[in-house]
């Protein structure tokens, strides 16, 4: 069986190392642990990230004591102004006393990718350091741009278990997302001191890369919403 099967093997310089941190998981039921994270002996605190995926959010997420990091959401950012917006948007974030990271697009295509680049300046000047990214396309992009930034990744760069955890942590990502449809067994038996979770609000059904409204009746050049009948 191995001898059918070593042509298939992957090699050895190729393989991902596991780090001792999440090879050891037999270490997490000796302690008291929450979803595999010890508890310390100090107070036990989670930092609360929030993100905001409309501007009119922003007020009751600063006003809130237990939010550390707020994360703006680019696809709320529209028109010409959407630069500016954004930028007096981390300024309040800040001057609120929070840290803040931005969203990039749930879609990155080429269209996406060259109106950044036509932009890199502007986005550096951004007293930001840290992006949400949710696709393996902006995972690239800030690698290569925007080397000093912090990277977190949501639930969209599948994150099931701890190869994977150690996988993205080579990539340079800080922080991953647990799995949305993982339940209390599967999140205990995973190593979650490098991860999110989310814990409230809405999530997107599905998101197209194309228009719907385009494919359906017809393409007017205007924004608008659609409703679609099941």
């Amino acid at each position: 069986k191995t001898a059918l099967l070593s042509p298939y093997f992957r090699p050895a310089e190729n393989r991902v190392s596991i780090p001792d941190s999440y090879r050891k998981m037999e270490d997490f039921s000796k302690k008291e642990t929450y979803y595999g994270m010890e508890k310390s002996s100090e107070e036990k605190h989670r930092r609360v990230v929030c993100l905001a995926g409309d501007r009119r959010q922003l007020s009751p997420v600063l006003a809130s004591e237990v939010v550390e990091l707020v994360v703006l959401d680019v696809e709320a950012y529209q028109g010409k102004s959407h630069f500016r917006d954004l930028s007096e948007d981390i300024m309040l974030v800040q001057k609120a006393g929070k840290k803040c990271a931005v969203a990039l697009p749930r879609i990155f295509r080429k269209e996406v990718q060259r109106q950044m680049e036509a932009m890199l300046g502007e986005w550096k000047q951004l007293p930001i350091s840290a992006a949400l990214v949710r696709n393996y396309e902006e995972l690239a992009f800030v690698k290569e741009y925007f080397s000093d930034w912090e990277i977190l990744t949501d639930s969209n760069l599948y994150c099931y278990n701890d190869w994977a955890s150690a996988s993205f942590q080579e990539q340079g990502v800080s922080l991953n997302t647990v799995p949305l449809e993982l339940n209390c067994g599967e999140i205990r038996h995973r190593n979650n001191s490098d991860s999110m979770m989310v814990v409230y609000g809405y999530y997107p059904l599905m998101v197209s890369a194309q228009c719907v409204h385009a494919n359906t009746k017809g393409c007017d050049n205007k924004p608008g919403i659609c409703y679609l009948k099941d």
